[in-house]
């Protein structure tokens, strides 16, 4: 699968939402990796910050060769789902048509992998994602990422 850069169609960002982090993409392992600066001191005073964090948008072709245009979301104090206290959300958001296989990895460890039938644009993930506080990096960074299959 190759990842690609703004293609026709688009997924806005939601209402309380803010497009936030870098992309990095590694064509040999079909990896997107998202990382966001400073989580540490989103973690102390989240009243400050969005409600929702939004990857800026990417695209790639699904198994099938159809054009999958996604973003990632995070619920950093977890989405109105959320049951756990200090866990937050993550979400897959595609165009409608595709069926997408894709695993998410925090800091470099697979946590879960989901198989989504797009039939509209909407989020697919966890609410109970993971837990921020033992995630962030040493310099307060926060990197997930997916592979798509």
């Amino acid at each position: 699968m190759l990842f690609r850069s703004r293609l026709v169609g688009s997924i806005s960002v939601p209402s309380g939402g803010s497009e936030i982090g870098s992309l990095k993409i590694d064509l040999h392992t079909n990896r997107l990796l998202w990382r966001i600066e400073n989580m540490a001191i989103v973690l102390r005073d989240p009243h400050r910050f969005p409600k929702i964090f939004v990857s800026p948008e990417f695209a790639s072709f699904s198994p099938t060769n159809d054009v999958m245009i996604a973003r990632l979301k995070l619920f950093p104090s977890g989405s109105d789902q959320s049951r756990i206290d200090g866990c937050c959300s993550f979400y897959l958001r595609c165009i409608q048509g595709l069926v997408v296989r894709f695993s998410v990895d925090v800091a470099g460890e697979l946590v879960e992998t989901f198989e989504c039938e797009y039939e509209k644009q909407r989020d697919k993930g966890k609410h109970d994602f993971v837990k921020l506080n033992e995630v962030i990096e040493p310099d307060g960074s926060m990197t997930t990422g997916i592979d798509v299959s």
